[in-house]
């Protein structure tokens, strides 16, 4: 197993006050990222669709650190990762879904785009199908984004939720769509 904090050290994180889509840094906690990562490693996931792309600090360390393969969808362009691998427009319009079938299945689909409930769960009705493994949603403890954690708490099923302490509780929701996890 790797040691997921040493891989989390190469990456800048951001705080609030200096947060902007250009900055080349990673949005999650750096024990949440190290959790998470052992989950992908657990359930042998080699392939991910994450669905709010923001900068691409996060696919570029799925990508990097974990070597999978990966895509993603986005509003705006990635800084970090390479343009091809994600499709820039709006995740709920048929063409990005349909970008996004051509590319899948997907062995995880991470959710970090809109974060209000009615965007959140249309990001789950849309791809969910295309996630063999898991599906995990970010921000799930956030006091401001609401939608994750109300979306998670209706979803059944085998769940773990991730919570590390620090300046903020995102948090990392994570449904499993296999028995026996």
């Amino acid at each position: 197993m790797k040691d997921y904090m040493k891989e989390l050290a190469k990456y800048d994180w951001y705080t609030p006050a200096e947060w902007t889509l250009e900055l080349p840094t990673l949005q999650q906690l750096p024990r949440e990222v190290a959790t998470f990562s052992y989950w992908i490693e657990h359930e042998k996931v080699k392939t991910f669709l994450e669905i709010g792309v923001a900068s691409g600090g996060m696919m570029h360390y799925f990508i990097n650190s974990l070597g999978l393969k990966g895509y993603g969808l986005d509003i705006v362009e990635p800084t970090m990762v390479s343009k091809d691998l994600v499709h820039v427009g709006d995740c709920h319009s048929g063409e990005s879904q349909k970008w996004a079938e051509e590319h899948g299945p997907y062995d995880l689909v991470f959710i970090d785009g809109d974060h209000s409930y009615e965007a959140v769960k249309l990001d789950w009705e849309l791809y969910r199908g295309m996630a063999t493994k898991m599906v995990a949603f970010h921000d799930i403890f956030q006091d401001i984004y609401l939608g994750p954690r109300y979306l998670f708490d209706q979803i059944g099923g085998d769940k773990l939720e991730i919570k590390c302490p620090g300046n903020m509780y995102l948090g990392i929701g994570i449904v499993f769509l296999k028995e026996g996890v």
